[in-house]
């Protein structure tokens, strides 16, 4: 049964991206180039791969820890906190939002809801989420996919900034100054 909430946390997040993500592609017009990056297959390729890390049953070729009767609920209530924030995150980012680095058509900061605190909510969102998967399962493969998302999130961060620093030369400075990149009053 506990199982059917874990998989409904992730099909959520999974539905409000794919809706949001058409949504956003039919009514913003992009400024960024149009050619394909390796950098960007790369961060797909290895967010996927640790997305289906958690979905799988790897309990037979990762090796399972032991977890005590407390663990799976856990899991999923981290997970169903994660899943708030990120989805909380991406709708209050409405058409601001897209899978790349790029500056959008009439693009603003948004400064409301977790983005009062946290530059970047979804990474943390995401991140939980993953947290919770990880607790759940209890599994190298979740760790795995746990610490990959992690690294992608510290390598795609910089590259973010650097764009809305530019685009947004004397709002974004002062967004930094009032707010944290993740850890909301920490980091």
């Amino acid at each position: 049964m506990i199982r059917y909430f874990y998989y409904s946390g992730w099909l959520l997040i999974y539905l409000v991206w794919v809706v949001y993500g058409i949504i956003t592609r039919l009514t913003v017009n992009s400024y960024a180039k149009k050619k394909v990056k390796i950098y960007r297959i790369i961060h797909v390729t290895l967010f996927t791969g640790s997305f289906v890390l958690l979905l799988i049953n790897g309990d037979s070729v990762f090796f399972k820890i032991h977890s005590g009767n407390l663990t799976q609920p856990s899991g999923i209530v981290v997970l169903y906190l994660g899943c708030f924030v990120a989805v909380w995150a991406r709708l209050l980012l409405a058409n601001n939002w897209s899978g790349r680095i790029q500056i959008l058509e009439d693009q603003k900061i948004i400064e409301k809801g977790p983005y009062r605190i946290v530059r970047h909510p979804i990474y943390p969102g995401f991140t939980l989420a993953f947290a919770g998967s990880f607790v759940y399962r209890l599994n190298f493969a979740g760790l795995l996919a746990l610490v990959t998302v992690m690294v992608l999130y510290h390598i795609k961060i910089p590259q973010e900034e650097k764009v809305l620093i530019t685009e947004f030369k004397d709002e974004y400075p002062v967004y930094m100054n009032k707010t944290k990149k993740l850890i909301p009053f920490i980091y």
